[in-house]
């Protein structure tokens, strides 16, 4: 379950939100409270959470100096916030900062329900996200290719994790890049020490790899979901580059 802060100077209303069902409907959990932001950055030093849910209007640290703390830290964590109907410039304010939403105080489950489903969809989406970026840079540590501050690479790690689970070609990388298809090889290259074929051949592996671990496919399906020329061309990119065949893995991994 995703794991909620909820930062409330109000002990009653900390209660009463704790009972409410809306939270594990969505598939939240109030993980930690806090009373005001001041305790609540104690508790985000020491331990994460998928969502914080504030008051805006606390004492020591409100609201939208939690929101500006954390935006300086580059915390990201999805915030809500809860205002009084007078509070709307405040909110709007928070908004600006880079709230996720806010609901209005007093408010029926119903309200914090409908925000719930659009973070938890939010949560997901950023989730497979994530999971990809961690597949592409894992292929590029596994041919060898530093990351780093390396802009050229960053802008196609994220090129390739957009797209890792289409079949993409060298002509659509360059273009993403605002290069032409010679002058982006070359680049590649320089940057990389190896050829966007071969770069692209290590991540196709290695979402290859995911596939046999965690899905039925038979190899021969894999070979044609990534793009490979033919079953027999994959087993032998499959070998080279990890010294297993897809069978060998898949028995060894499951």
């Amino acid at each position: 379950m995703y794991r909620i802060l909820l930062v409330e100077d109000d002990a009653t209303l900390r209660y009463m939100y704790a009972r409410m069902h809306a939270w594990q409907a969505q598939g939240f959990c109030l993980a930690a409270e806090a009373a005001n932001g001041k305790e609540a950055l104690e508790k985000l030093s020491e331990e994460c959470f998928d969502l914080i849910v504030t008051d805006i209007r606390m004492p020591f640290v409100d609201g939208l100096e939690l929101l500006r703390a954390l935006r300086q830290r580059e915390n990201h964590t999805p915030v809500i916030l809860i205002s009084s109907y007078g509070e709307f410039e405040y909110a709007r304010e928070g908004l600006v900062l880079g709230a996720f939403d806010y609901i209005v105080k007093p408010f029926q489950e119903s309200a914090i329900d409908a925000v719930l489903a659009r973070v938890a969809a939010y949560l997901s989406s950023r989730g497979t996200e994530d999971s990809h970026f961690a597949l592409v840079r894992e292929a590029f540590s596994h041919a060898g290719v530093a990351i780093g501050e390396d802009s050229f690479t960053h802008t196609l790690v994220a090129f390739l994790a957009a797209h890792l689970n289409e079949v993409v070609t060298m002509e659509q990388a360059a273009a993403h890049l605002g290069l032409s298809k010679d002058y982006f090889g070359k680049t590649c290259k320089a940057h990389t020490g190896i050829t966007f074929g071969t770069l692209y051949n290590y991540v196709r592996v290695e979402n290859a790899k995911c596939l046999l671990r965690d899905s039925t496919c038979l190899a021969g399906e894999i070979s044609e979901l990534l793009g490979f020329a033919s079953p027999d061309y994959f087993a032998r990119i499959f070998k080279s580059l990890t010294g297993q065949t897809p069978s060998q893995y898949r028995a060894e991994n499951r």
